[in-house]
């Protein structure tokens, strides 16, 4: 079982890697220290909170990652809608991040991700969708996006 110095080792890497990942695609994104959300995105002249998971198992040989969506590691606490627009995920063994609107994975405990479905799950992707910048209808009350279905997979 991990430490929990361990864990908060790997959510700060995970953190910096979203990060990173961002500003290699020509984003703005800076870490939150003390927030309900991780990290900033600016797009567009908009600001977007993002919420970065890494893996409960991160194993060279599984397939898949599982990610707890609760406020730390033994909270019983869900996020809501208003605290964050977007969630990162983290494959800390391949340095890989995956981006997921919010409302897909509402009231949800856990997710489970192929490892397959990262590249699907990409940042460009979530933009394109949702018309080249996120938020176009994640942060509106009149309507909701779902750019990827994930139900099939979830």
């Amino acid at each position: 079982m991990k430490s929990q110095r361990q864990n908060k080792y790997n959510g700060t890497a995970s953190e910096h890697l979203v990060c990173a990942d961002l500003w290699i695609q020509g984003y703005k994104a800076y870490m939150v220290h003390g927030d309900i959300f991780d990290v900033v995105l600016k797009a567009e002249n908009q600001l977007y909170k993002i919420q970065v998971k890494s893996s409960t198992n991160p194993k060279y040989n599984t397939n898949s990652l599982t990610f707890n969506l609760s406020r730390g590691c033994k909270s019983k606490d869900l996020y809501r809608k208003r605290d964050i627009d977007v969630w990162a995920f983290v494959d800390l063994m391949y340095k890989k991040v995956c981006y997921i609107d919010v409302q897909d994975l509402n009231n949800k405990w856990k997710i489970t991700i192929p490892r397959k479905k990262f590249k699907d799950l990409s940042l460009k992707v979530l933009l394109e969708v949702v018309g080249n910048f996120i938020g176009v209808a994640i942060s509106s009350s009149t309507s909701s996006c779902h750019p990827i279905s994930i139900s099939s997979w979830i």
